[in-house]
């Protein structure tokens, strides 16, 4: 019986459409009339509307149409979601003589349990179509004796949203002055050049796109003494491969047709390029490490102990005015103009899920420590930034390995001891994630900072190295006269090492405890900074061969330079594809591939304007303002 009464609603509204000419009328006040009297609480507007609704057939059928049916097509291999036709709902405005009814979306607004399986947690969730005044307490109470239940926390009409807030507007204005800046900038640097008249002050030209975009375009052909042209390929092809990986993890949490075919694909080898994604960011904590300590030493090695002390607040600030800018402006776009720049079933939903966060947590965001502080469920801002917050942490903790060793290696001679400290240092930092899970089992952070240690330890390893020892012979000389033959045998062990630890990532995730997961984690990670030891040190010395050719291309230095902006940027990019889908995707790597590779594109595209107006112009003026602290700070860039 209360089956049957469950889709009570449902009938009805579909009778009223089949009821013509008087006959409809009269059937739909009846229906009314006796919904009002069964439902007693129902709200006075909201029974006008639904009053008006059945009066009036273009607007029922509408309100149906938009809805979700029950069954409907592919219930038992789907996502258990259907969106319904949201643009339809959108379009109903009806004007009558008690006011205007408009629709109103609400998505999952219909809760059906799994009759068939009474303790499975995955209801089926159908979206409704229903006038914007009713309300969720006026649906309840029509549903209250039925097996389904009602929710309007992400119910929206056409008009949700529309308004400009006072946030909105100064936004609006930060990128509107700034483009101006832009236009005005390289307006001037043009007529200098035709007039080949030189510049009175640099920060006259800071936002002019043809100075920036000069610079941006410029490549080297060659390493020197200060410059490794293979961190620019792996700069740019490990963020291609984050993108990657992001894309397709927004991209599955889509309704899906065929969601049995997407588990399976998750598990098939030849997604191991998605589950593996997360070794790429460990690319960027080995660079992060090798360059701040190489450059360090280059400025500071010979520097008295108090002075190095003395620069630590200097390498700070650098460091903290390199990352900002770029970052903030996502920030600001995020918790404001963002929500006004699509539309769709769950894009209320997904605007919600990024700015509340950043709203409530600014402030460790700022401080960057919100991979400590607010690391739960949807509650780090700009989940991606989670990096930022890692690698300055890393780097504020430097200076303490960063002293010691300039002053060690002021003796050359002290530079097996240095190493040997390091690598023992590497074993330490590698044992800390599997101690972790072992000692604390419940404890599941996948944004800290210390179990990713061992890239960036063994990045400043390889960094003092460098430093110390890159003038040095190719293998010293022991091996000069074989330096092909064990260049090469190298080679075939650590880009083979480098697969297996891609292809087994995904092998131990989904065969492994927790527990064993830890510890090929943690070895995966320092594995895989010996083997990018390894190619850049045989790439500086010229014996890199093809990857080093590949990796040294110009569009390589070119996509390096490009590479933070696209980080930053690169999460709105996904989420607004993936917020303001209409339908349900039919899962297929060509689809998958496809999107993915749109994610890049438009990622680089915005990244090259996000360079040119938030990131080029306040690099030239942190070297205006800090001109003489820069010298000093320049250690820390990375």
């Amino acid at each position: 019986m209360e089956k049957i009464r469950g889709i009570f609603f449902v009938l009805v509204v579909y009778l009223c459409i089949q009821v013509k000419s008087e006959k409809s009328f009269q059937f739909g006040t009846e229906l009314m009339e006796t919904i009002c009297e069964l439902k007693t609480n129902v709200s006075k507007l909201c029974a006008v509307q639904l009053k008006e609704s059945c009066k009036n057939e273009t607007v029922l059928m509408n309100l149906f149409d938009a809805s979700s049916k029950f069954p409907y097509p592919g219930l038992a291999v789907s996502t258990r979601l259907d969106w319904g036709n949201f643009d339809q709902c959108m379009a109903i405005d009806h004007n009558f003589e008690g006011g205007r009814i408009l629709g109103k979306y609400c998505l999952s607004g219909l809760i059906i349990p799994d009759f068939t399986n009474a303790t499975s947690d995955d209801p089926y969730k159908l979206s409704i179509c229903i006038p914007d005044a009713c309300s969720a307490n006026d649906y309840k109470a029509i549903f209250r004796k039925l097996p389904v239940f009602f929710q309007t926390g992400t119910c929206v009409t056409k008009e949700t949203g529309t308004e400009y807030t006072s946030g909105d507007i100064v936004t609006l204005t930060i990128f509107g002055a700034v483009g101006i800046l832009m236009i005005i900038s390289t307006t001037y640097d043009v007529y200098l050049k035709k007039k080949m008249l030189k510049c009175r002050h640099p920060m006259l030209l800071a936002f002019s796109v043809y100075t920036n975009g000069r610079k941006l375009l410029q490549t080297s052909k060659g390493n020197n003494s200060e410059q490794i042209l293979c961190f620019q390929g792996m700069k740019i092809i490990s963020m291609m491969w984050i993108v990657l990986g992001h894309g397709m993890g927004g991209w599955m949490q889509l309704p899906i047709t065929n969601k049995a075919d997407v588990n399976l694909a998750v598990q098939a080898l030849r997604s191991f390029w998605m589950t593996a994604a997360p070794i790429a960011v460990e690319t960027f904590f080995y660079i992060s490490g090798f360059l701040t300590v190489y450059l360090y030493l280059k400025k500071q090695k010979k520097a008295p102990l108090a002075v190095q002390i003395k620069n630590i607040p200097f390498l700070y600030i650098h460091r903290y005015f390199r990352l900002t800018p770029a970052v903030i402006m996502v920030y600001i776009l995020s918790i404001t103009s963002f929500s006004h720049l699509g539309s769709g079933p769950i894009w209320q939903l997904g605007v919600d899920y990024i700015s509340k966060p950043c709203r409530k947590f600014w402030w460790s965001f700022f401080l960057y420590i919100q991979n400590y502080v607010n690391y739960g469920d949807n509650d780090i801002c700009l989940v991606q930034t989670w990096y930022l917050s890692a690698d300055m942490q890393m780097f504020v903790f430097t200076p303490l390995l960063l002293i010691p060793l300039a002053v060690l290696l002021r003796d050359t001679t002290k530079l097996k001891l240095a190493m040997i400290s390091l690598a023992l240092l590497n074993v330490i930092v590698t044992a800390i994630p599997i101690a972790i899970k072992y000692l604390l089992k419940n404890y599941n952070n996948p944004y800290d900072t210390h179990t990713r240690l061992a890239s960036y330890t063994m990045g400043i390893t390889m960094g003092t190295f460098m430093r110390e020892r890159k003038d040095k012979p190719f293998l010293y000389n022991k091996c000069v006269k074989h330096a092909s033959i064990v260049n090469f045998i190298i080679w075939v062990i650590v880009l083979l090492g480098m697969t297996a630890i891609t292809v087994c990532y995904q092998f131990v995730e989904t065969h492994y405890s927790r527990e064993h997961q830890a510890v090929f984690v943690a070895i995966a990670r320092l594995a895989w900074a010996i083997g990018l030891s390894w190619m850049v040190y045989s790439s500086y010395h010229g014996y890199g061969g093809i990857v080093n050719w590949i990796l040294s291309r110009p569009i390589c230095q070119i996509g390096a330079k490009l590479s933070y902006c696209i980080y930053v940027i690169h999460g709105l990019v996904v989420a607004s594809y993936t917020f303001s889908r209409r339908e349900k995707l039919h899962f297929s790597y060509y689809e998958a591939v496809f999107a993915n590779w749109g994610y890049i594109m438009m990622s680089v595209i915005i990244a090259f304007c996000w360079t040119m107006a938030f990131e080029s112009p306040l690099m030239v003026l942190e070297k205006y303002v800090f001109g003489g602290t820069n010298k000093k700070g320049n250690a820390a860039e990375s």
